[in-house]
């Protein structure tokens, strides 16, 4: 009581050990001390969790979230679990960020007035629907594509008319940065190509952008900004599919599958899904990580993971790219992996020679839902 909160959020939040930020902020926070001590699903989560239930209920429920929002993917899972009990449901996938919705513009881009969006009117439509005798009939899932700013319907997420089309990683082992020569194609990797390499140093993350906590402020953002300058970092992979001829359309779930390894105990896998405009601006469509010690990596060895990069509905026009970076840090969006498998006890930090294979045997690769 009567302590000022930190004025350097950005170095706050690098303390270690990690169980120990609340005394870093300068009060205990029970609440985040035990959140932070449990990053496993033991008995501390099994007993919150209410999947079976959820399972089970047979209730109309309508979701609304936006691609940027992180509770994104537990909010999209809800939907596809209660429909399958038989409750009529509807899901609204908007350009928003928690607590934005409605607003038309969000971090460096003005998705147009179409964005504007009322949400107390879809509240009363959906009770019509499933109060009033009259049911008008409303679309199962509303969603916002990126790009063409429109609003598109489906019957399904992702639409069922969507078709997951693998885009695979290449390179000549020189993928680090926007400079190098990382590619995304649809065909497979033919002849053994050079693993691509990286540096990842705890202290010295991959910034999120913008770094807002950089001049002190405590204000972590999700929203769409110009990626363009950490892709000039050399713990950063670049892959581009160079302009497109044609143009895609992409609505749905993004997984990315990475043959990788890493000299260390631990390590984190970051991969996002970035739309380069023709003058260069790289707005961040998507991001997800995966940490190697929940998939029980083999030190040294390569391994496959599989990393949930989240949902998207995007039109890329024609000329521009799409993009797909590699890192081993996002922060402070996710917090910093020590590398040393000790967890959020560990107190010491350990730099991480990471590699990304793409060869026949291991192609490394992202899922797209292309509508065609």
């Amino acid at each position: 009581a009567g302590k000022a909160a930190p004025t350097d959020w950005y170095r706050t939040l690098q303390a270690l050990p990690l169980a120990d930020l609340d005394l870093a902020i300068g009060w205990r926070i029970p609440w985040l001390r035990t959140i932070l001590t449990h990053p496993h699903p033991d008995g501390f989560w099994k007993r919150l969790d209410v999947t079976a239930e959820v399972d089970r209920l047979q209730i109309p429920a309508q979701h609304i979230v936006g691609y940027y929002d992180f509770f994104l993917r537990e909010v999209v899972s809800n939907f596809q679990r209660l429909r399958r009990t038989g409750a009529e449901q509807q899901l609204i996938l908007g350009p928003w960020d928690h607590g934005s919705i409605g607003k038309q513009k969000l971090g460096d881009i003005d998705f147009g007035p179409a964005a504007a969006f009322d949400l107390a009117g879809e509240n009363l439509k959906w009770f019509d629907r499933v109060l009033k005798a009259s049911r008008p009939r409303i679309p199962a899932v509303r969603y916002f594509s990126l790009g063409d700013n429109v609003w598109r319907t489906a019957e399904a997420w992702p639409p069922t008319e969507a078709t997951i089309t693998a885009y695979y990683l290449h390179s000549r082992g020189k993928a680090n940065t926007r400079q190098g020569d990382g590619r995304l194609t649809v065909a497979k990797p033919g002849a053994a190509e050079p693993e691509d390499r990286f540096v990842s140093d705890p202290a010295n993350p991959v910034p999120a952008w913008p770094p807002a906590m950089l001049q002190g402020k405590f204000t972590p953002f999700w929203g769409p900004v110009d990626q363009g300058p950490a892709a000039d970092r050399s713990d950063v992979l670049v892959y581009d599919s160079g302009p497109l001829p044609s143009g895609l359309r992409i609505a749905g779930p993004i997984e990315a599958n990475l043959w990788v390894g890493q000299d260390t105990p631990d390590a984190d896998w970051v991969v996002k899904l970035i739309d380069v405009s023709p003058a260069g601006f790289a707005q961040n469509l998507t991001v997800g990580v995966q940490r190697a010690s929940f998939v029980r990596a083999p030190k040294g060895h390569p391994y496959r993971v599989r990393i949930d990069v989240g949902h998207i509905a995007a039109m890329l026009r024609p000329g521009h790219s799409l993009r797909v970076e590699v890192t081993g840090s996002y922060f402070p969006l996710f917090d910093r992996n020590t590398n040393t498998g000790e967890g959020p006890y560990s107190e010491k930090t350990l730099i991480a020679r990471q590699r990304v294979l793409h060869t026949a045997q291991m192609p490394s690769l992202v899922l797209l839902p292309i509508l065609r």
